[in-house]
């Protein structure tokens, strides 16, 4: 259609017409040449007279070319010229709320040969990029007999059905019929002919409903494709049976160790039903009813390992392992997907090694993704960034973190002796600690530790080495391995407080030459009242007592808020008895450790000691 000959006629077109009816919209239509010309005029809200209706749009159809095209007088969209169906024009519902002038159901028509023009369209793109799924799926080779034989006897539950009369037993797996003098419900049964090892239920009377998922790989022309399948067993005591299997996903693996899914489902709007790639399934489900691309029923798969020579001579050769091996990688497939598995095993070609070496755990970091197993790296030692030596000597129980550590030791040149090796497995240590132990000699350090303390205290000497960097204290023989480390500890961790608390503590000085000036030192009966000396022996009556005042008090003495004082035994006045707190010359805690509260034994000398000071104050 010429849109240059389509616009001249849209000139000569009335921009109104006159009707007498309710409808919102008039239709009218008319022919040029080839062309039918559908009219569509609005009853708008600006019209001078109420049976005035403007012209909105005028829509073009061409039997002959199959085409069709409006034109937009609205203005409601910058361009004018609109390739949408009839019903599909802006605002359009005048196919419910119209008066057709010509009487001749035209629009219903138009619009019905205009959905089958757009059907056509989509089919000829969806034939295309169907034939396509079909020819990249046609690489996928036959399933081996095995693997159905495996399905069989291994994944597909087995039932014994017993008939305890006549003592005959029958295999759901083979079929085979057994006698057995005696069967008890749900127990188990190996059947002498299949050897599968079979769930006992009465023939009489049972329902089996069992399904479940299970997994082989074999190689295409793209490289690997893991192929999923569903397995369902069903059958009841009147002898109704299904058992079968059916393909429901397949993960084609490339040269790139890129994985490209395929799930049989259907196809857009094409009725089209087969493998097509997962983002094309129809909706967020499959024919299925899957709906991840890892879900737990991939993730649950069972996995044929038999399968190894399907990949022979193939990079993925080896990454079906020995039988020894299956038990520790089907616990990782429960875990993880079996399409991401071959990708690790490619990647990580010395995995295979380090099974065999029994180094268990790193093989799981791997596949886990631990970013210090090199990939691409098929010697094991290299892979780890170890001597071959030290690979084997930390072979057994070796985790992801000490394999850190001995990496760390290793780069830095330091010591990695069985006995460090040992001391690291019973406390495994972070990068941040072994950075700082490893400026000085690491190995005397830890014999150091082995030889007086246990593995434990190295967070102790650890934080040792932190306060006397904190104190700018130089490290030599003398103090580098002191004679008692928990002494030495405590020493260093007091100086940091007092270092903290100086400030403080002339503050509080100052404030004790001043507002605090009042409570002088007194002795009542056979007790002592009197102010902290300082900030630090505060400190040490909250950690002696067990009560908070070294931790909260503190700013409130300064800030003015509260007045702590020590009561003290005569005979004993270094040694925290009773904590005080005053506040407006009244008492607001008085306690002993662990916060119990004082008896009138304590509170009263405590009045007496607060009456005596406030009459000095007055008398002065």
């Amino acid at each position: 259609m010429d849109k240059r000959k389509l616009k001249e006629y849209i000139k000569k077109i009335p921009k109104a017409i006159l009707y007498n009816g309710s409808e919102r919209y008039v239709v009218t239509t008319e022919n040029l040449d080839d062309i039918l010309i559908i009219k569509i005029f609005f009853k708008g809200k600006k019209s001078e007279l109420a049976r005035s209706y403007e012209l909105a749009w005028v829509h073009f159809y061409s039997k002959t070319e199959r085409k069709y095209i409006s034109y937009d007088l609205l203005g409601e969209f910058r361009t004018k010229w609109l390739t949408r169906k009839l019903y599909s024009l802006p605002h359009a519902n005048f196919f419910s709320d119209y008066y057709e002038m010509d009487s001749k159901g035209i629009v219903d028509a138009v619009n019905k040969k205009e959905e089958e023009i757009l059907h056509d369209k989509l089919m000829d793109k969806y034939v295309v990029n169907i034939n396509e799924f079909k020819d990249f799926n046609k690489q996928v080779r036959k399933i081996p007999k095995e693997f159905n034989e495996w399905i069989e006897k291994e994944v597909i539950k087995g039932y014994a059905l017993y008939d305890n009369k006549q003592k005959i037993v029958e295999c759901t797996i083979c079929g085979n019929t057994f006698n057995n003098s005696k069967t008890f419900r749900n127990s188990e049964l190996i059947c002498p002919k299949c050897r599968s090892t079979l769930k006992a239920l009465p023939k009489g009377h049972f329902r089996i409903n069992d399904e479940g998922y299970c997994a082989f790989a074999q190689l295409c022309n793209t490289g690997l494709v893991v192929r999923y399948f569903q397995w369902k067993n069903f059958r009841i005591s009147n002898g109704n049976q299904r058992k079968f299997v059916t393909e429901y996903r397949r993960d084609f693996i490339d040269s790139n160790n890129d994985i490209n899914s395929y799930v049989y489902s259907s196809y857009k709007l094409s009725g089209y039903i087969g493998f097509i790639p997962f983002e094309n399934r129809m909706g967020r489900m499959g024919y299925y009813g899957y709906m991840d691309p890892y879900a737990g029923f991939t993730r649950n798969a069972k996995f044929w390992f038999k399968g190894r020579k399907l990949l022979k001579n193939s990079p993925y050769e080896y990454a079906i392992l020995s039988k020894k091996y299956q038990t520790y990688l089907y616990q990782y497939f429960v875990e993880g997907n079996i399409s991401e598995y071959f990708l690790d095993m490619r990647a990580y070609p010395a995995l295979e090694t380090m099974l065999k070496n029994g180094q268990y755990n790193l093989v799981n970091a791997a596949l886990h993704g631990y970013p210090r197993i090199k990939k691409w790296e098929p010697s094991p030692a290299k892979a780890l960034g170890l001597s071959r030596d030290l690979m084997l000597r930390i072979a057994e129980n070796c985790d992801y973190q000490l394999l850190e550590a001995i990496q760390f030791l290793y780069k830095a040149k330091q010591s990695t002796s069985n006995e460090i090796i040992r001391f690291l497995r019973e406390k495994p240590l972070m990068i941040g600690d072994l950075n700082k132990l490893t400026k000085y000699n690491f190995s005397k350090i830890i014999s150091y530790i082995n030889q007086n303390y246990k593995p434990d205290n190295i967070r102790d000497y650890i934080d040792y080495l932190d306060c006397c960097k904190r104190l700018n204290i130089k490290m030599n023989k003398s103090n580098l391995y002191p004679q008692n480390l928990i002494a030495a500890h405590n020493e260093v961790v007091s100086q940091i407080h007092i270092e903290r608390n100086k400030s403080r503590d002339e503050q509080y000085q100052y404030i004790k030459e001043t507002d605090l000036k009042k409570y002088e030192q007194l002795e009542i009966n056979d007790l002592i009242i009197r102010l902290p000396k300082n900030i630090s022996e505060i400190i040490a009556e909250g950690v002696i007592q067990h009560n908070c005042v070294g931790a909260l008090y503190i700013d409130r003495i300064l800030n003015r808020r509260s007045d702590i004082l020590f009561v003290r035994k005569k005979d004993s006045p270094e040694e925290p008895y009773v904590t005080l707190e005053i506040f407006n010359d009244r008492i607001v805690q008085c306690r002993y450790r662990y916060n119990q509260m004082c008896g009138p034994e304590i509170t009263d000398v405590v009045e007496e000691y607060l009456s005596l000071i406030n009459e000095k104050k007055r008398v002065a």
